[in-house]
């Protein structure tokens, strides 16, 4: 779950490069008597940091149910998700989006990566051969090994 608690914390998005980011994301805002949902859209296009979720009024806490950050650039692109809360950076998530992903978080399932298909994008566990493996042997008896 990703909350912004105070006036001074909001959730950011950095690119370290020239290219086309487009994001959405939606939220609530949860006071003592309102439960008001809210959402975002943007582009950021060249290198810097754009506030994808700003910070809640007082006495509001923002929860944030999704983000959808798309790489509609040719090539792979960094992008960087930042909480910050008065005025200190805090990384959540630092990492390269080629061209055509989608990085996605979900409330409750947190951030996965989609591919060009919106498949979810999944790193391979096969191992291919083995360089060394360590056995150990015990001897049993007292004649010599051959």
């Amino acid at each position: 779950m990703l909350l912004l608690t105070d006036t001074t914390q909001a959730l950011e998005l950095q690119t370290l490069a020239n290219g086309i980011i487009s994001y959405v994301t939606s939220y609530v805002d949860i006071t003592t008597s309102a439960f008001t949902p809210g959402s975002t859209q943007g582009t950021i296009s060249i290198a810097g940091t754009v506030a994808m979720v700003p910070a809640p009024a007082a006495s509001t806490q923002r929860q944030i149910k999704n983000i959808f950050i798309r790489n509609t650039t040719t090539g792979g692109m960094v992008v960087i998700v930042k909480k910050e809360a008065s005025a200190v950076e805090y990384v959540i998530l630092n990492l390269t989006l080629a061209a055509g992903e989608v990085l996605e978080y979900n409330d409750g399932t947190g951030f996965i990566v989609r591919n060009t298909s919106g498949q979810i994008k999944q790193t391979s566990t096969d191992t291919v051969g083995q360089t060394g493996i360590a056995l150990e042997l015990l001897k049993v008896g007292t004649a010599t090994e051959a």
